[in-house]
């Protein structure tokens, strides 16, 4: 059996009908279909896996699930966080296969930060950032150090 992989951008910021509609066609030809999300959408989450239009999820986790921590990576309002923590506790829930991943970036992150994810998030993924990639991601990280002093 093949398989199809929804990744994005952030798929789920589709209307959740077309998200599903393409799903349920994935699925009728035979195709396992694995979401890649950053679960700010816990709502179509529940949907996709309740329907079973979803085999597998993987959530990339910016942080540890705290306000405060997310917002050294990313900026995010109160609402959308809540979102994420809906995400993480449906996925832990779930009887399809998850996995949690986060992409480390020092010194965004810590030593510590990470050893507190692998405890929260038994089985993490964590790749680091590397800043060899696109000039825009370099100038980004840079921006983000300086404004961190």
């Amino acid at each position: 059996m093949t398989a199809v992989v929804l990744s994005g951008g952030e798929p789920t910021l589709q209307p959740q009908d077309v998200l599903r509609e393409l799903c349920r066609s994935l699925k009728s030809l035979g195709y396992l279909v694995k979401l890649d999300t950053n679960g700010t959408a816990p709502d179509t989450l529940k949907t996709l896996i309740d329907e079973k239009l979803i085999d597998y999820v993987a959530m990339d986790v910016k942080h540890l699930p705290d306000l405060s921590s997310y917002r050294k990576v990313t900026p995010i309002n109160e609402d959308l966080f809540a979102k994420i923590l809906q995400s993480i506790e449906l996925l832990r829930t779930t009887k399809i296969k998850v996995e949690f991943r986060t992409t480390v970036a020092y010194p965004l992150h810590t030593r510590e930060d990470v050893k507190h994810l692998r405890q929260l998030f038994p089985g993490i993924t964590i790749q680091d950032y590397s800043p060899q990639g696109d000039q825009l991601f370099r100038d980004i990280e840079l921006r983000r150090l300086e404004d961190a002093d």
